[in-house]
């Protein structure tokens, strides 16, 4: 899930940040800095869990078979005592 989290990250970062400056145009000290940081990567997570469950294992799933299928007669006939 953290490569999901990563992709999407990068795709909430720039409206996150232009909401920020809207709703607070001072800057930060550390403590609210660390606080909003912390907001938007929990902000991420429902749409990563998604695209992890909805698109990146069933991804890797099909990849698999589709490898699983080209490769295991070439393997099979590695094996002694098979034809």
């Amino acid at each position: 899930m953290s490569f999901s989290t990563y992709l999407l990250h990068q795709l909430f970062q720039p409206t996150e940040l232009a909401l920020l400056r809207v709703l607070h145009s001072e800057p930060f000290g550390l403590p609210s800095a660390l606080l909003f940081a912390l907001a938007e990567s929990f902000s991420v997570l429902p749409f990563a869990w998604f695209a992890y469950h909805g698109i990146e294992r069933p991804g890797r799933t099909l990849v698999q078979r589709a490898f699983a299928r080209r490769t295991a007669p070439a393997i099979a006939s590695l094996v002694p005592g098979r034809p």
